[in-house]
């Protein structure tokens, strides 16, 4: 099972500023790359350990939306030991569209989790196809933190929205993992600001009248 962890911020170096506002629309992604571009590029080695790391993020992201259908946005017989911890093998587009099932998602949101697809299937699947992916220039170099950039924005934003998921769910429930514990006392003001936003994701009312 793979170990819940809040991501560092790989785009910290250019830019501190990591707060959302009101909503998901208000994108600050060009800002990683304009102040990269302001900088010094990175070096290949650079550039390769931060594709390492933004995999790695993925794999965290897509089992975070696999735990939340199978925990937050589950019905009441879904929650079985079984199902929760078997193996998923849903790629990303599967869980999302299984998530648009399960859930009512604000625009601002849905946005968010299509850009994030899009760019995920691109980085897995084609990144090294891409005529402009050269790590070997520094102009390449710079042509791909034009991608990487964005996308590490993005699936960092999600990652940590939900996370917050998890963690409201929990209270909730009155249940803390481990992971949450930790991530709270590590990381908790970092997440504060992702918690009023929990609401844009929601189980769509049972139609059953079931618990009413």
């Amino acid at each position: 099972q793979l170990k819940i962890q809040l991501p560092n911020d790989q785009t910290k170096q250019y830019s501190t500023n990591t707060q959302i506002n009101h909503d998901f629309s208000h994108d600050k992604s060009h800002e990683y790359y304009t102040l990269a571009m302001n900088d010094e590029i990175l070096s290949e080695d650079e550039i390769l350990t931060h594709i390492g790391i933004l995999l790695m993020n993925v794999q965290q992201f897509e089992f975070l939306l696999s735990q939340a259908i199978k925990q937050v946005f589950a019905e009441k017989e879904e929650l079985t030991k079984e199902k929760i911890l078997s193996e998923d093998k849903r790629t990303l587009g599967t869980l999302l569209k299984e998530l648009r099932k399960r859930t009512e998602i604000e625009s601002d949101a849905h946005s968010l989790l299509s850009q994030v697809l899009k760019e995920r299937n691109l980085f897995v699947h084609n990144l090294i196809h891409q005529e402009w992916f050269d790590t070997a220039t520094k102009e390449g170099r710079g042509k791909v933190l034009e991608f990487l950039m964005p996308f590490t924005y993005r699936l960092n934003q999600s990652i940590r929205l939900f996370i917050a998921i998890h963690m409201q769910h929990g209270d909730e429930i009155g249940f803390e993992s481990e992971d949450t514990k930790r991530i709270k006392k590590e990381r908790d003001g970092e997440l504060k600001q992702y918690l009023p936003h929990t609401h844009k994701i929601r189980k769509k009312a049972n139609k059953s009248g079931d618990g009413q």
